[in-house]
């Protein structure tokens, strides 16, 4: 039985057609015999499939339903091959990273449910179009990341985000785009890894000491190398250290060093408790000499 969405996606055209079951394209660049294109993860939702022509006129693959393992395909010649993945609305985990894979295009996921999105290092041979307003009603629960891309249209604002509980937020070392990171839109997930250093120019950063209090189970935190401001660096580490007394998990590292200005005061144990400046704080999520957390952070990176 069709369901709603599909036969949406199905709609009658002109002359009695129908409309192409929904497809994520990619393309393959390869430059010599017997080189091969891998798909780390494409999964279907359950009791669905996905079908992957692979565009040379080999055999497709057929992905099942649970299936997270990586699919490669080699190709005899070289040659730019176009790859499509039917049907598109049934995707929900995504992982793509290898560089003779480009022309991402999120919004040909816009209507799947993704819970799962992994996509970095990808080539440049077709352009990336990438916006997180199609990204807007995901359900997203596991992984996003984002990262080391070649140039492209990038269009990223964690207001998009909001409403995900995902355990990992990774967008960094990206190349020119428009990108809004503001620290509410992620207060209420329980992130385990944030990473988002050496972000491009012009890059928004909206960052509030509140919005960092319920950061309890972070093993990586990594903001450096963004040319933040020393008022927005206190405001991390003064979060960071509401959250401390809370915090769940054992170690971990903390950067917010590189290009981004030092944080206020200096470096040492606060004469009295609870430190005062940003620099007492760094010491204390290290050191803690005012005992108030059972586990510190292993390392914490700062500007001198």
């Amino acid at each position: 039985m069709l369901t709603r969405r599909r036969l949406l996606a199905m709609r009658q055209l002109g002359g009695g057609g129908v409309a192409a079951i929904p497809a994520l394209t990619l393309t393959a660049t390869t430059t010599g015999a017997s080189q091969s294109v891998t798909l780390n993860r494409m999964t279907p939702a359950d009791g669905k499939t996905l079908t992957v022509s692979w565009g040379d006129g080999s055999a497709d693959t057929t992905i099942n339903a649970g299936d997270v393992t990586s699919k490669a395909h080699t190709y005899d010649d070289a040659g730019t091959y176009p790859i499509t993945v039917t049907d598109a609305l049934d995707i929900v985990q995504i992982d793509l990273r290898d560089a003779r894979l480009s022309g991402f295009k999120s919004a040909e996921l816009a209507d799947s449910a993704i819970t799962n999105f992994t996509v970095f290092s990808l080539g440049s041979a077709v352009a990336s179009v990438v916006s997180s307003a199609d990204m807007a009603a995901w359900p997203m629960t596991g992984y996003w990341q984002l990262h080391s891309m070649p140039a492209g249209t990038y269009t990223i604002d964690t207001q998009h985000m909001a409403s995900w509980s995902i355990t990992r937020f990774y967008l960094h070392s990206m190349p020119a785009g428009t990108y809004t990171i503001n620290s509410s839109h992620l207060a209420g997930m329980a992130l385990n890894y944030w990473w988002s250093s050496d972000m491009p120019a012009g890059t928004t950063f909206v960052l509030s000491a509140a919005n960092f209090a319920g950061f309890t189970a972070p093993t990586y935190f990594r903001l450096d190398n963004n040319g933040l401001l020393q008022a927005q660096v206190d405001a991390i580490l003064t979060g960071l250290y509401q959250a401390f007394p809370g915090k769940t998990s054992t170690g971990g590292q903390l950067l917010i060093g590189g290009n981004n200005a030092a944080p206020s005061g200096t470096f040492q144990a606060p004469a009295g408790c609870p430190p005062t400046d940003g620099k007492e704080i760094a010491y204390e999520l290290l050191n803690d000499t005012c005992d108030i957390s059972t586990k510190h952070w292993a390392t914490v990176t700062i500007t001198a």
